[in-house]
């Protein structure tokens, strides 16, 4: 973004970005988490090129965990985005907001192995990872995670 130097090194009147956000966790009974995550950010860039990065994201979640069981169902937001073409007359490529449920147990067979089973966008939303590349939709992970 930088395109000149300025006072301090980094001219700032017009490649400026303002960022807020907030997370927190609370924990209200023993094995029970609840989560949220949220950030937005403003920009003053002049560029005729789109930057692919949403504006907004944010999270939530539900966690619990009852001996070796572990439980959780989670949600992820994720602001519009527009990609631009460098070498092509083509208008811009934007993908709307989206949120991606996600779900999950797991069981500890000791302090080294577990196993888990866990679901993706389970609201079939269309979620794009890069202009017209879309995730698969629906999807499910079984598998065993090792600690060495």
């Amino acid at each position: 973004y930088i395109s000149r130097q300025g006072e301090f090194g980094v001219d700032t009147s017009n490649n400026n970005r303002i960022f807020m956000g907030v997370g927190a966790k609370y924990l209200p009974i023993a094995g029970l988490e609840l989560g949220l995550d949220f950030s937005y950010h403003f920009d003053n860039h002049k560029s005729q090129y789109a930057q692919s990065e949403p504006q907004m994201r944010g999270s939530v979640g539900v966690r619990y965990t009852l001996r070796d069981w572990s439980f959780y169902v989670d949600g992820k937001l994720l602001g519009a985005r527009e990609w631009s073409y460098v070498d092509r007359e083509l208008p811009n490529f934007t993908m709307p907001t989206t949120f991606d449920l996600g779900a999950g147990v797991s069981y500890c067979i000791n302090n080294r192995l577990e196993v888990f089973v866990k679901g993706q966008n389970l609201i079939n939303s269309k979620i794009y990872d890069f202009a017209h590349y879309t995730q698969p939709g629906i999807g499910f992970k079984v598998g065993v995670k090792v600690d060495f």
